[in-house]
């Protein structure tokens, strides 16, 4: 998914160990426009999100199991220049 622009579309909620936020894009082959779920979490909770990725990337390809796009964390900075650490997921 490296070089597809998201586009922020809503805030879907927060838990525990972070966010989860919806963002849309263009399908580079199609064009058709797509979902994705960005859970993000703080430098505090990166471990419960590192944890929750190796889990999803075991189940890749099951049905009834959400998927992690990617392979893996990715690690950015926020506007207030605060680590962030995200996973695109499958919205579902």
């Amino acid at each position: 998914m490296e070089g597809t622009y998201f586009h922020f579309e809503k805030f879907l909620g927060k838990g525990s160990f972070g966010s989860v936020s919806l963002f849309k894009f263009n399908g580079r082959h199609d064009g058709k426009t797509r979902c994705v779920a960005v859970k993000t979490s703080d430098g505090k909770h990166a471990e419960a999100l590192y944890r929750e990725f190796r889990i999803l990337s075991e189940f890749r390809g099951s049905s009834g199991i959400v998927q992690c796009y990617g392979t893996r964390v990715h690690k950015s900075l926020n506007d207030e220049g605060h680590r962030e650490y995200k996973i695109p997921m499958e919205y579902a």
